[in-house]
């Protein structure tokens, strides 16, 4: 069976849905193709879910410290399972509801792997869709490591839907994912342990925050491993064992369970794209600026499925010291305090907009710091105490594009702001 169509969405996530609604509001046919249950990485093993268990965390977590500070209830802890359950009732339903949402647009629906069988042509099953364009959206799955028993290692998602939480476990790589998943498994009460084959784990990231964040996680129980690559895995008995070598030298871990924090990669590889001749690499379908694909004009990709390196990445000049007297008509018209610095900075390329300066434990809620409306040229400049801090990037049109934590000291740096 053949259905024709003006545009295929290959997956059903937050990148595939805002290329699929827009078409079909503008009166385009549009089909919508998924292996894995209907919703994407975000809604249904990413962010959200991964949010419902760091709230219980954090609650958890006030409770404890809360204790002879006003506090006198016993502190609280944390159910594994209600938890899971809890998490269940916002992502069970996704898939239901938002396959029902594509049809009640008017969008075709299909369930199944997808691959190419000409430029804009895939096959479902028994069934192939052809189109004018095709859009890949099809995400991200975790990256093959090439290490021995590989195959006993828990996935992220995996991980999600523990029906119970084993005692010791240990996580393969030292990200965002370990560090998140880290914190609430020890704040249920295992033993964690993160093994991380660079010097600095979330080496993205500012070193000192990075150190206050390795600090906090070892004062909590969270055993931190750097210069630790994993060689290895094993069952033996009831338990797992993890391999690892810092240089010549040769570590060996117990756990009941080993999770794999160590990378994503694009979810491309049985899509067949050699056949539509679509160019790809490890990082994704290869764009241009329009998230085109660079050798097939008919095909687009978007979200983790493309080689972009993320979102552009301009980078702000900082230059902070303490401020000099500032006088007008020969008297001091702006009273500084020796702890307070001036930050200068430039957007590079030049762009306008709007920064923010918050605190950082009272993140983007809080009361700004410090604002500024970057000049032409890209330069902007605030006042701040020393501290830890977020900073905060709005576009003309007062939606948010960046934010990126930053420690301000007396002297000068350079920090990334990513777009979002």
């Amino acid at each position: 069976m053949t259905t024709t169509v003006d545009v295929i969405v290959l997956g059903t996530g937050s990148a595939a849905q805002s290329a699929a609604y827009p078409c079909r509001e503008a009166g385009w046919n549009v089909a919508v193709v998924d292996y894995h249950p209907f919703g994407g990485t975000c809604q249904l093993r990413g962010c959200d879910p991964k949010k419902v268990l760091v709230g219980v965390s954090d609650l958890v977590d006030w409770s404890r410290r809360m204790q002879g500070k006003g506090a006198s209830a016993p502190g609280l802890s944390l159910s594994w399972p209600d938890l899971i359950r809890f998490k269940r009732t916002f992502t069970d339903p996704v898939p239901e509801q938002t396959k029902r949402s594509f049809e009640q647009a008017g969008i075709i629906t299909r369930h199944g792997r997808a691959h190419f069988v000409d430029r804009t042509s895939v096959q479902v099953g028994e069934e192939i869709l052809v189109a004018r364009q095709v859009v890949i959206a099809t995400g991200a799955c975790h990256a093959d490591l090439g290490i021995a028993g590989e195959d006993l290692l828990t996935t992220s998602t995996q991980f999600l839907d523990l029906e119970e939480l084993p005692r010791r476990i240990v996580f393969v790589g030292g990200g965002y994912i370990a560090f998140e998943f880290a914190h609430i498994a020890a704040r249920a009460g295992a033993q964690v342990q993160v093994l991380h084959r660079g010097s600095r784990p979330l080496a993205k990231f500012d070193p000192d925050l990075v150190s206050m964040l390795v600090q906090a996680s070892r004062e909590l129980g969270i055993e931190v491993h750097v210069n630790r690559a994993v060689t290895a895995i094993e069952r033996q008995g009831d338990h797992l064992l993890v391999h690892a070598r810092t240089g010549a030298q040769v570590h060996t871990v117990e756990a009941d369970l080993v999770v794999h924090a160590a990378g994503r990669t694009p979810e491309i590889d049985k899509l067949d794209l050699e056949v539509a001749g679509v160019a790809y690499g490890k990082e994704g379908v290869s764009v241009n600026e329009y998230l085109q694909s660079v050798t097939n004009p008919a095909v687009y990709a978007a979200g983790d499925a493309v080689a972009s390196g993320g979102f552009p990445l301009p980078w702000v000049d900082l230059v902070i010291r303490h401020p000099e007297p500032t006088y007008r008509n020969g008297r001091p018209a702006w009273l500084h305090t020796p702890d307070r610095c001036v930050v200068q900075g430039r957007i590079v390329p030049p762009a306008s907009s709007f920064i923010q300066l918050h605190l950082a434990q009272e993140g983007p809620a809080g009361t700004p710091v410090d604002q500024y409306l970057t000049k032409e040229d890209g330069a902007f400049e605030l006042l701040a105490p020393q501290g830890a801090y977020l900073l905060r990037w709005w576009s003309p049109d007062e939606r948010v594009i960046g934010e990126r934590p930053v420690t301000l000291h007396t002297w000068r740096c350079e920090i990334d702001l990513p777009l979002a």
